[in-house]
């Protein structure tokens, strides 16, 4: 059972953490970012790192996080970011030919079927992927 000192701290963590979703960056005619799919969009690779800057500076005053707890978490999140970059380009890629299978004639089957497969599994990947760093970045402030 869970201590109720502890509970708090979790739920911010995981609030925290669960809104470092970062999708893939697509502009409307006008250049104002549009957004995708439950993540919010960065246009630029600046403004996720300023978007990410902003969310360790609240999770380092509402969870006292010390400096060197900080850098770790910012260095992991940062990689992260990085790593799961590619991925959200095929899940974007994946989803827009999934909305072009929809809507060729004659409707192949076949096709759409492998095309939503492909799209639930990078989607999958990237859930695995935010699970991965919430454990992560638990394990940080929980050393023992």
């Amino acid at each position: 059972m869970m201590k109720n000192y502890m509970r708090t701290p979790i739920a911010i963590l995981g609030c925290l953490l669960m809104s470092f979703t970062f999708a893939h960056a697509q502009t409307m005619s006008e250049g104002l970012p549009k957004l995708l799919d439950q993540g919010q969009v960065m246009t630029d690779p600046d403004a996720a790192k300023s978007h990410l800057q902003h969310k360790l500076e609240v999770m380092t005053v509402l969870l006292e996080l010390g400096v060197e707890q900080r850098s770790q978490i910012e260095a992991l999140l940062m990689d992260t970011m990085m790593k799961n970059q590619e991925l959200r380009q095929q899940k974007s890629a994946a989803k827009m030919l999934l909305k072009e299978l929809a809507h060729t004639r004659p409707f192949d089957e076949s096709a759409f079927r492998n095309a939503a497969m492909d799209f639930a599994h990078k989607k999958i990947d990237l859930k695995v992927s935010r699970i991965k760093v919430k454990i992560q970045v638990f394990e940080l402030l929980n050393p023992e």
